[in-house]
């Protein structure tokens, strides 16, 4: 393994096993909803999206910072039509899963309790 690949950094998500039964109720209350299973998947692909940015749904070009918009979201969550992804980002922030940051970037709520991250050696190891 060369020195660029052990200093590559790998990120993953972790899910408390109260995750569909969580304190604020907000996860049960999204699987009560019509489509409430898709409304999971899709948070749940958003953290996964934002793990390496501390919860921003957003990339930079340059020094520029581009806000993932619903479109981005929705090609990123192929899986899903257009208005599923508008409803569950609505939901989303009603239940404080998201917000929207001062530079009007959407960004996962809590989402430093949910990540963890090696570098490639000590997954080596």
């Amino acid at each position: 393994m060369n020195k660029e690949q052990e200093s590559k950094r790998f990120y993953w998500i972790k899910l408390k096993t109260d995750f569909y039964s969580d304190e604020n109720g907000a996860v049960a209350f999204l699987l009560g909803q019509p489509n409430g299973a898709n409304y999971i998947v899709i948070y749940q692909m958003l953290c996964l999206m934002s793990a390496n940015k501390n919860g921003q749904l957003a990339y930079n070009v340059g020094e520029i910072l581009v806000p993932y918009d619903v479109d981005k979201i929705t090609r990123e969550c192929k899986y899903f039509p257009r208005d599923t992804v508008v409803t569950a980002l609505t939901l989303y922030q009603k239940l404080g899963l998201v917000y929207q940051s001062q530079d009007g970037a959407l960004v996962v709520s809590n989402i430093d309790g949910m990540v963890g991250s090696e570098t490639a050696g000590a997954q080596k190891k």
